[in-house]
């Protein structure tokens, strides 16, 4: 099947739109489903020396902002009129991925709640509409000529304002007037268990074990940087549909803060004894004390973050699943163990990556799925292009 340029014209009319003026300009035809007659057109053309073969991140750049819907698989064309649609690829509208959408909510939440509270004035109001503004400048920037290059700074934004923002939080609650939520996280923990782990297996914590659930609990900020670069590197695309779902699951856990704000048993609960462990255990646990935000209990997001990606490497990077399977679940574990997280903040951080994994699905099936023709026939454009 292959849809001429008057009949994407005219689709474009019926929704009451004006056509872009490369869409106006003459071109071949837009070619699905493996139709290769235009490629073919154009090879004869490349023979008789009349045109030159299109460049190779042609349909790499193409599938960032390619249209949906019934546009499968290919885009083939003359090459006179590469050079006029590359350049109005903003034309098209720019379209949010699901963690912008998550990830601006939790912002602009937030945002509205300070200057509810303490004015717009406020530095941190003014600090939340700074995020709001940069993040869409960024999306907008990326969309006019959204190159692969682009497109990383414009993933890559939001571990920044992750990161600005988690250490924003404790005087976001502060100025909120929120009152933390321990006594009620451990009466949720007693109702369901009808005891509070964190209490009963005080004492039964062998140093040699502490160590190693400590190593377990830190290998979360190995899994959480590694995790996603690998796809940030190999596969765009692939990457894409990741923090799509990480940095939805990011803005359901730090709503839960700004909500819920929780120290954690270690900060709230009175132990008889304390946490033994060797070196690894008197190293590592300041380190991690200091670098929490003092309100980061509920949900889990150490447990939320690593469950994520796993599934995610399960879909994608089975290898790296099997060989990460066990130190994830002894992370989970930890997080009980260590005395940083009530069960019923695991609970939670279950059913955030639940959600994540459910949008980055949703996500894949939808848009992933037409870069990856996109990029299949990118090959097999360049390889019949250029034999040799």
């Amino acid at each position: 099947m292959i849809l001429h340029r008057r009949e994407l014209h005219g689709k474009l009319n019926d929704r009451g739109g004006e056509s872009p003026r490369w869409l106006r300009k003459p071109f071949a035809s837009w070619a699905f489903n493996g139709d290769t007659s235009s490629v073919k057109r154009h090879n004869a053309k490349k023979e008789s020396g009349s045109t030159r073969a299109p460049p190779a991140d042609f349909l790499k750049a193409l599938e960032m902002e390619a249209p949906t819907g019934s546009v499968r698989t290919s885009l083939a064309m003359d090459n006179h009129w590469l050079s006029s649609f590359i350049p109005r690829l903003s034309d098209l509208r720019v379209r949010l991925l699901p963690h912008e959408y998550a990830f601006g909510l939790f912002l602009a939440l937030t945002w509205g709640r300070l200057v509810a509270h303490v004015g717009l004035t406020n530095p941190l109001s003014l600090a939340f509409l700074g995020y709001l503004v940069a993040s869409t400048a960024v999306i907008l920037w990326s969309g006019r000529e959204p190159a692969p290059w682009r497109w990383r700074v414009r993933l890559l934004l939001y571990p920044a304002l992750m990161g600005l923002s988690f250490y924003m939080i404790p005087s976001v609650v502060a100025a909120l007037g929120t009152p933390q939520v321990d006594a009620l996280l451990v009466k949720w923990d007693s109702a369901w268990l009808g005891k509070n782990i964190n209490l009963a297996i005080q004492g039964w914590e062998p140093p040699l074990l502490t160590d190693a659930l400590m190593l377990a609990y830190v290998f979360f900020f190995y899994y959480l940087i590694a995790g996603p670069a690998y796809y940030c590197i190999r596969d765009l695309p692939r990457f894409r549909q990741c923090f799509a779902g990480l940095f939805v699951v990011y803005a359901l856990g730090f709503i839960g803060y700004t909500f819920f704000p929780a120290g954690g048993p270690h900060r709230f609960l009175k132990f008889d004894q304390p946490l033994t462990g060797g070196w690894i255990t008197r190293v590592a646990k300041p380190v991690l004390d200091y670098a929490s935000n003092g309100v980061d209990a509920f949900p889990s997001i150490h447990v939320a973050i690593t469950m994520y990606l796993l599934v995610f490497d399960r879909w994608f990077y089975r290898r790296r699943f099997w060989r990460l399977l066990i130190p994830c679940v002894a992370l989970w574990v930890s997080t009980v163990y260590l005395r940083y997280h009530y069960c019923v903040d695991v609970i939670a951080g279950v059913a955030i990556a639940g959600v994540g994994l459910w949008v980055a699905t949703l996500y894949g099936r939808s848009r992933l799925k037409t870069c990856v023709s996109v990029k299949s026939a990118n090959a097999a454009m360049i390889a019949q292009a250029d034999p040799n």
